[in-house]
């Protein structure tokens, strides 16, 4: 009987040193998890119009809007961006014959230094990573022989990555 224990229990080890022994050899394999985030970028503008209302024609002194100034522009982003701006077109669109050049019209992100509205491709008027915030301020220069008249001009604020 000591002997018939002595084999069961031998038996009982080896069978516990071969199951270790195939858990141990037991097949693996890794799995990676893969994820792309796209990069977005939007702007907020808060007013539509830059409202100069009604003014004289005078070569010396700019004139301030009387509503929409500065324009306030907005940026959300989890990637590099640039903000231009740009006039639609090279000249003012008169109601009537009058005409006046885009480049009249001025604009400023910190309401010291200004400089004249070109066509697209447009100017840079903020570029970075992440959100913030842009200040855009306008004048209007109307030359002394103006046509009196109404004019508007189609102005684009454009948000890119680069």
């Amino acid at each position: 009987m000591k002997t018939s224990l002595v084999i069961l229990a031998s038996v009982l080890l080896v069978l516990g040193m071969v199951s270790v022994a195939f858990a141990d050899l037991a097949p693996t394999q890794a799995v990676t998890a893969t994820v792309t985030v796209q990069g977005v970028v939007n702007i907020d503008i808060d007013s539509s119009s830059v409202v100069f209302g009604n003014v004289f024609p005078d070569d010396l002194n700019d004139k301030v809007p009387t509503d929409g100034n500065p324009i306030t522009v907005t940026i959300d982003s989890n990637t590099a961006y640039v903000v231009k701006t740009f006039a639609n077109q090279a000249d003012f669109t008169p109601l009537g014959s009058g005409s006046l050049a885009a480049s009249n019209l001025k604009w400023s992100t910190d309401d010291l230094t200004y400089s004249g509205y070109v066509v697209a491709p447009g100017v840079t008027i903020k570029s970075g990573t992440g959100s913030g915030n842009a200040q855009l301020y306008h004048k209007l220069t109307v030359p002394t022989g103006t046509i009196a008249d109404t004019y508007s001009l189609p102005i684009t604020l454009s948000i890119t990555t680069p």
